[in-house]
């Protein structure tokens, strides 16, 4: 069953969007730049050497070969020192005999016994007098005699 109505209702049509209204965003505020520097100029590069100083640089490993003497508790002890090999005498009788390697003032060996020692060396500038200081605290303070 239908009704005929004499009017249709009229459409809804829908009411317009208008958008929000945009704002722009506000134009970034460039940062301060600080102040610059003051421009200080380089130092130049030298372009040639002075005269070398006059140094003497003592030498790495001290050299202490040849024959050197003491008297330790009365006792004359004679040590001569060839390269890396060392001979003793105590009273003209031979003592002992060995190796060893010297590493800047440290002195390192090993007797024709098999024992092992480590001494501090100290020359003097002259080259005359040598001091040998054991492990044991025990110092034997050498001449040169050849």
């Amino acid at each position: 069953v239908f009704t005929r109505m004499n009017e249709a209702p009229a459409p809804v049509t829908p009411a317009p969007v208008t958008p929000a209204p945009v704002t722009p965003a506000p134009e970034p505020t460039p940062e301060p730049t600080p102040n610059p520097e003051p421009v200080t100029p380089k130092p130049e590069m030298p372009t040639e050497f002075p005269p070398m100083p006059k140094v003497s640089l003592p030498p790495q490993n001290l050299n202490i070969d040849g024959v050197w003497g003491a008297y330790v508790d009365g006792k004359q002890f004679i040590t001569q020192y060839q390269g890396k090999n060392y001979y003793g005498w105590i009273d003209g009788q031979p003592s002992e005999m060995g190796i060893i390697t010297i590493k800047g003032k440290t002195l390192s060996g090993r007797n024709n016994n098999g024992v092992e020692f480590t001494a501090e060396l100290e020359l003097s500038e002259d080259g005359k007098e040598l001091s040998l200081t054991f492990e044991n605290g025990n110092t034997i303070r050498y001449q040169k005699l050849q």
